[in-house]
């Protein structure tokens, strides 16, 4: 799959990453849309190493928004 990334810096990069799969009673969707907001906004200013949001230091680029929109591509178990 491929997601929009925020490597820092005030930098972004589509990247590639393993299919998910589901586990039990967990679903796969097909992001259609996602919001973005004032945190994401951190994740896309601060560069790469610094803390952010209290979570500590990130350890590589960050797939932002938490506000996602889709479709039901997948359901496990």
């Amino acid at each position: 799959m491929k997601a929009v990334v925020f490597p820092g810096d005030r930098k972004i990069a589509i990247m590639d990453f393993p299919d998910p799969h589901p586990g039990p009673g967990e679903v796969v969707l097909q992001i259609k849309a996602s919001g973005m907001c004032g945190s994401d906004l951190k994740y896309y200013r601060n560069p790469p190493g610094t803390p952010t949001l209290g979570l500590g230091e990130r350890k590589g680029p960050i797939i932002a928004g938490h506000e996602p929109c889709g479709v039901v591509v997948e359901v496990g178990e």
